[in-house]
């Protein structure tokens, strides 16, 4: 009998199992497993026995204990979990969390917990109703891929579970009759309104943590809010406010957020979203960005807005899906929020070009302008009183046009675009905060409207310097009645429109065809490209022993591969399948080709 009871003890230490709670760690079978790189032991910290676990600087190091019998923690007035613990050397990220589970597909039940210096501090986990009975109990230490660069040993003593504690005005939460966390109800004092701006120096300015999948909290540390990520495409948190506040005044409703990522590698962008809402009802939204990990101020500016009173801000730090699809970003970032304000809209500094356009070098016999120097322009009229603020400015040396919303023109007679290329050079001294981009707008108005449009990314747009673009009529889309041959042959109306309203310069509109060979054009125009369609390598032979300065477009206008002095061939490795447009340049003579790229 005896060597079985022994048996049965060495079967049940080698399978891991541990009495259930309280652990004072005063007996061997209390001892919890390290995990992931965390190694444990039981110590003596003076005359108490103690749990001492090694982090790993791993994202999930942990200690485990797998319970001889499930522990219970369906009674919701009886599952706060208590424990003391001990940054020995204060070298730790201090975010934290402890987590009970049943095996894979089980359910599990996890809240987050945050350590500070080096003192022994007690921890109180009230773990909420609703729950069920489990098997494990973990504790990660500095939990978290955006922490796994930190380690520290901690020591662990007397995990208990026991009643929920009566509640009190300062623990953080709202229970008991408050009407707030902290605040309001018979015994708190009166709770503080919460309102715009949030400066996080109190407890009622705590966010509310909603998202999918494990992890993910907001605590508020040291006068901010922390937030820990947990990698998913809509974390998110939350706060309802007692006072409304409106976005209805397009100069005044701009959400600044000033936040520090943390352990964010240098110059690598996050995306960031705020929602404005009725509660849980009704909302508006914007994206942001950050770049790198030092403090900054990210800017949502709402544009124009309808009246509403809203009372809910929300923010998704790490904003929408992973490349490819996938509803997981994978990326599990912490931020430190200092605060948020609503305010007037930033001042764009109006940064005027410090240069001249470049100069076109088409032939004028194959262009169509309507604004240039280098041309001369077709009869239009530039004011239609369509709300177009647009002047006339001289810029090194060079007339251009300003805008802060539209460019029109009018033509007195209808021109022919068919078969032609759009350029236009434009200036932008900042990127706008949102809209798509660039918008134009080829009209047949008389006859229907007729109506082409192409929208030019912001992507493709580099502010403070000029942007050449070059758009093939073939690649505007139908908005209004037919979108033909018939309609490009007749066209009565030109927009240029910065959806987001911002300063623009333009110069250099014109349409441009390639050019009708003539004597100096036969040699240029004799050039043979090919294999057309092409992949990897396009060749170029000509009667000529003059080298060919080769540029290729895609069809949003944007130069995608350059080389000069070509003498045969070209690599196009680097080009995506699709069609583009290949401008060869010999001596003073240009000719453009189509190429299709498989």
């Amino acid at each position: 009998m005896k060597k079985i009871t022994l048996l049965i003890m060495l079967f049940t230490l080698a399978n891991g199992f541990s009495q259930n709670l309280p652990y004072d760690f005063s007996t061997e079978n209390q001892l919890m497993a390290g995990v992931g790189g965390a190694t444990t032991s039981l110590e003596q910290d003076g005359a108490n026995d103690v749990l001492q676990i090694v982090g790993a600087t791993q994202p999930y190091d942990h200690a485990r204990a797998d319970f001889a019998s499930p522990l219970d923690l369906s009674d919701n007035a009886n599952n706060t979990l208590t424990f003391e613990i001990k940054p020995v050397n204060g070298t730790g990220s201090g975010s934290h969390l402890l987590k009970f589970e049943s095996g894979a597909g089980q359910p599990v039940t996890e809240l987050p917990f945050s350590t500070t210096g080096t003192d022994w501090q007690t921890i109180t986990l009230n773990f909420g109703p609703n729950l069920v009975s489990y098997s494990s109990m973990i504790l990660f230490i500095d939990f978290g891929d955006s922490n796994s660069g930190f380690s520290d040993t901690y020591l662990v003593d007397d995990i208990s579970l026991g009643l929920d504690p009566a509640p009190t005005c300062d623990d953080g939460i709202q229970n008991g009759d408050e009407t707030g966390v902290d605040c309001g109800g018979s015994s708190c004092a009166e709770c503080v309104p919460i309102t715009l701006p949030l400066d996080f120096s109190d407890a009622s300015q705590l966010f509310t943590h909603v998202g999918d999948g494990d992890g993910g909290s907001v605590v508020l540390e040291d006068g901010k809010l922390r937030f820990n990520g947990n990698g998913q495409a809509y974390d998110q948190a939350y706060i309802d406010l007692t006072e409304t506040f409106s976005l209805f005044d397009p100069s005044n409703n701009t959400f600044t957020v000033t936040m520090e990522p943390l352990l964010v590698p240098d110059g690598e962008v996050r995306t960031h979203l705020i929602k404005a809402s009725i509660g849980a009802g009704a909302a508006v939204q914007l994206t942001g960005t950050s770049i790198g990990s030092a403090e900054q101020d990210v800017i949502f500016n709402f544009g124009t807005m309808g009246a509403e009173a809203w009372d809910r801000i929300t923010i998704f730090m790490d904003f929408g899906p992973a490349p490819g699809g996938s509803t997981y970003n994978g990326l599990v970032t912490n931020y430190l929020i200092s605060n948020i304000s609503l305010g007037a809209d930033p001042v764009i500094p109006d940064v005027e070009p410090t240069e001249a356009a470049p100069t076109p070098t088409r032939n004028a016999e194959d262009v169509i302008s309507l604004f240039s120097d280098a041309y001369t322009d077709i009869t239009s009229n530039r004011s239609p009183g369509w709300g177009e603020v647009v002047t006339a400015e001289t810029h090194a040396s060079n007339e251009v046009l300003k805008t802060t919303n539209f460019v029109p023109f009018t033509f007195t007679s209808p021109i022919d675009i068919t078969g032609h290329t759009l350029h236009v050079d434009v200036w932008l001294p900042q990127l706008p905060s949102s809209g798509a981009g660039l918008l134009i707008k080829i009209l047949d108005a008389a006859n229907g409207p007729h109506e082409g449009n192409f929208i030019y990314p912001v992507a493709n747009i580099t502010a403070g310097q000029w942007n050449s673009i070059d758009i093939d009529i073939t690649s505007f889309s139908q908005n209004q009645g037919t979108w033909d041959t018939t309609a490009q042959g007749r066209v009565d109306q030109f927009i240029l429109d910065i959806v987001d309203d911002t300063t623009m310069y333009v110069d250099n509109i014109y349409f441009w065809k390639p050019p009708t060979a003539g004597l100096d054009d036969n040699v240029l125009n004799s050039v043979k490209m090919y294999p057309n369609p092409a992949k990897g390598v396009v060749n170029f032979s000509s009667a000529s022993n003059v080298a060919l300065d080769v540029a290729v477009y895609d069809m949003l206008g944007k130069q995608v591969l350059r080389a000069n002095a070509v003498q045969s061939q070209l690599n196009i490795s680097s080009l995506n399948p699709g069609m583009y447009f290949v401008k060869m340049t010999q001596g003073s003579n240009v000719s453009t080709k189509k190429l299709l790229v498989n």
